[in-house]
């Protein structure tokens, strides 16, 4: 397939890529089968058994398998019924956004019908379609690093963390594949290539992302937009452009409710906090640490936020070590952190990049202070940051 051709490496190369991530996959379903005591606490395990509950409509009654596929009728009391044993379809506190758990348990409920009840199965479909969120990524970056091939592929291919956590039946291997073909669609619309193709895939994987993280696709906006009114205007500093764009959305952001009263950000960010924090000492997580606590008002986001992205883009640390998983991810965070000061250190400035340098330094940043104020679990942390 062309799309998986890869300039300056071989088919072989591109092969040797997605059997790392099988491999990946394979282990992180090992790890949650025999690490974690309790099936039901296992991520892998809890979006795998409510896909398997609502495949099983599916032999009953096709109908009602169709209708909670597509999302059709679902206060039907029938539907309801079905749900009900889908565990962790409906959550103990309901949010406005959607429960982006469901789209995963919608995918396994779908390649169930392929997979014969082979959880593997459902793993090497979800590392192919990460695969191609990655693939999707590379050829947009490409574009601004074409002397940097190789140091891109690795990157994001070969990351240890994104290989691991974005190579199994979980969320994080879902957002790889919507966010990686989404910016992959945007900047094709963005450097004009108009076509239906392009449209249709940038409708498409909108919607989709809407029913993934959401959090990651707000974080994503405010970059995007910013990198597009730049590359559209492009007379006057871009720097200045980003920094103002960024200014007026958190000013909209802080005062949204007061046309939108159901959508308090700041009360939303409390919430989630407190939410996460009371469920993680429930389950006893062993790597809590204490995050900056946010309060509804706008002093305590603005204060709070840049403790959060320090958190994020530095821990795990060594006083943070508690599983060998978590040393692995503080060995990357090390590594991640010389290479970041070597480029700063032999920085040069590349004016028609540096748009694009400040698209990717907004998104990490929006996102990393995102987690930061809302995951008080370092092992948490460490998957919801490898986008």
């Amino acid at each position: 397939m062309n799309f998986f051709s890869l300039e300056g490496f071989s088919r072989k190369t591109i092969a040797g890529l997605f059997l790392i991530k099988l491999f990946a996959g394979i282990v992180l379903a090992l790890i949650y089968t025999y690490y974690y005591p309790y099936r039901q606490a296992a991520d892998i395990y809890k979006y795998y058994d409510a896909g398997e509950a609502i495949y099983n409509t599916l032999l009953k009654n096709p109908s009602l398998y169709f209708q909670i596929i597509f999302g059709i009728n679902s206060e039907d009391p029938q539907i309801k019924e079905v749900l009900e044993t889908a565990n962790h379809w409906y959550k103990p506190s309901e949010s406005v956004f959607y429960n982006d758990s469901r789209t995963i348990m919608r995918f396994n409920a779908i390649v169930r019908i392929i997979s014969f009840g082979s959880i593997g199965v459902h793993t090497a479909v979800m590392c192919f379609l990460s695969f191609i969120g990655l693939t999707a990524l590379y050829k947009t970056c490409l574009r601004f690093m074409h002397d940097k091939k190789k140091e891109l592929l690795f990157a994001i291919y070969l990351i240890p963390s994104v290989v691991f956590w974005g190579s199994g039946l979980i969320k994080e291997s879902m957002v790889l594949f919507v966010m990686g073909c989404f910016i992959y669609f945007c900047f094709q619309l963005i450097h004009g290539h108009i076509n239906p193709k392009n449209i249709l895939g940038f409708l498409f994987f909108t919607i989709f992302f809407l029913l993934s993280k959401i959090y990651v696709l707000l974080a994503l906006l405010p970059a995007l937009l910013a990198y597009f009114i730049c590359e559209r205007f492009k007379s006057g500093n871009t720097m200045l452009k980003h920094g103002l764009l960024y200014l007026l959305l958190l000013t909209f952001t802080l005062n949204i409710h007061l046309a939108i009263p159901n959508y308090n950000i700041l009360e939303i960010i409390s919430n989630k906090q407190s939410e996460f924090l009371l469920l993680a000492k429930h389950n006893e997580a062993g790597s809590l640490y204490q995050i900056p606590t946010i309060e509804p008002n706008a002093l305590s986001f603005i204060s709070g936020f840049p403790l959060a992205v320090f958190n994020v883009l530095l821990r795990p640390l060594f006083f943070d070590m508690s599983t060998p998983i978590v040393f692995l991810a503080i060995m990357e965070n090390i590594v991640i952190m010389l290479i970041i000061g070597f480029c700063l250190l032999f920085f040069k400035r590349k004016t028609e990049h540096l748009n694009f340098m400040l698209f990717c330094i907004g998104f990490v940043v929006l996102l990393f202070g995102i987690i930061g104020m809302t995951t008080p679990v370092l092992g948490a942390v460490v998957r919801y940051k490898i986008p």
